[in-house]
């Protein structure tokens, strides 16, 4: 039987070629990939992900007037007084905003956000919603923050304690942003952070997924 033989530099040929054919195909073989992804998979934003009665979907049309919903809403269970939220990444406290939800019902509940800086194409908004038009629930929520600005953060480090308000739906507004748009933060998370998403889909009876997905319009 003849025997082919090759030389480095056709080897090495071969191997781009094979590398060049995986980009174009964008091979899935890992996980969810993405051109230009230059962070870590997140991690899930909840201590307790136990603490979630549901979630409401990203990309639900009509969310709040004409636009669709920019994050995921992780609801917590009204009876409880509050739960922590961590940071599900690396990165800098780049702002806390403090300001009022002209969607909500009644309006002017409180919303705080938190963003924490990644680098100049990522940026994670945690944006806490107790349900609250109440001043000491606000005060007490305001309180709750464990982090300044400027802060450096690691993963799975405490940011705040989400309240439970008056008006109900107690959440926290998930959003992940890259170049200053909304993206859907399920396919970005790391594989147990799915793993518990997933869960929370799969059992809980009064989620809010029309299509049956997480990131509405978008197969997952």
């Amino acid at each position: 039987m003849r025997k082919f033989k090759f030389s480095k530099k056709t080897l090495l040929s071969f191997l781009l070629i094979f590398i060049w054919i995986v980009g174009l195909t964008h091979c899935d073989i890992f996980g969810p990939s993405y051109d230009e992804y230059v962070f870590e998979w997140l991690d899930f934003p909840f201590a307790n992900p136990g603490n979630i009665e549901r979630m409401a979907a990203f990309g639900i049309p009509n969310w709040s007037g004409t636009d669709p919903h920019n994050g995921i809403d992780l609801i917590i269970y009204e009876s409880l007084y509050g739960t922590r939220i961590i940071s599900p990444t690396n990165g800098t406290i780049d702002s806390i905003d403090i300001s009022e939800n002209p969607y909500s019902h009644p309006a002017n509940q409180l919303l705080l956000t938190i963003h924490i800086y990644i680098n100049s194409e990522w940026t994670v908004a945690l944006v806490i919603e107790p349900g609250t038009s109440d001043e000491t629930i606000k005060t007490a929520q305001r309180n709750a923050v464990l982090v300044e600005e400027g802060d450096t953060v690691s993963r799975g480090q405490s940011i705040t304690d989400l309240l439970v308000g008056e008006h109900g739906y107690p959440h926290l507004h998930y959003m992940i942003m890259r170049n200053d748009e909304p993206v859907c933060a399920y396919p970005f998370s790391s594989a147990s952070a799915r793993s518990i998403f997933d869960d929370i889909a799969r059992t809980r009876s009064n989620n809010n997924l029309p299509d049956g997905n997480i990131c509405h319009g978008e197969g997952y």
